[in-house]
């Protein structure tokens, strides 16, 4: 059975692996890491932003060799712009600027590969996405 997670707490956190949407229900005061459950194909994951994230940055992180590749896509109130993620990339880190109604969302087409996509609503073209 799949399940929603919600992330409350004001620490890093670790995605359950049967988990299949998880809610970003807090601000946090430092930088958090979101740990990505293995990537096995056929897997897919949502994550929604309950509150705005305006202190402190998440960082999506894969586990293991696991990788991600997509688009983001970052709508500002001047326009819009798209983060390319690269094959080889293994963390996401969205900065201090994410409002509510933002989401990602991660699909896996084979085993150790995510492929991201989504739309972050930020204030500043400078807060969008960066990806290591």
């Amino acid at each position: 059975m799949f399940r929603n997670q919600i992330i409350s707490s004001d620490a890093d956190a670790t995605v359950e692996l049967d988990c299949r949407s998880v809610i970003l229900a807090t601000d946090c005061s430092a930088s958090r890491a979101i740990m990505m459950p293995p990537a096995r194909g056929g897997c897919y994951l949502k994550v929604f932003w309950a509150v705005d994230q305006s202190t402190s940055d998440r960082v999506f992180t894969c586990v293991g060799e696991d990788t991600m590749v997509g688009n983001i896509h970052t709508v500002f109130t001047n326009g819009c712009t798209v983060v390319g993620v690269t094959s080889s990339t293994t963390t996401i880190t969205c900065v201090d600027d994410v409002k509510t109604g933002s989401s990602l969302e991660f699909n896996c087409i084979t085993d150790g590969l995510w492929v991201v996509g989504g739309n972050l609503f930020i204030d500043a073209i400078g807060s969008t996405p960066t990806i290591n």
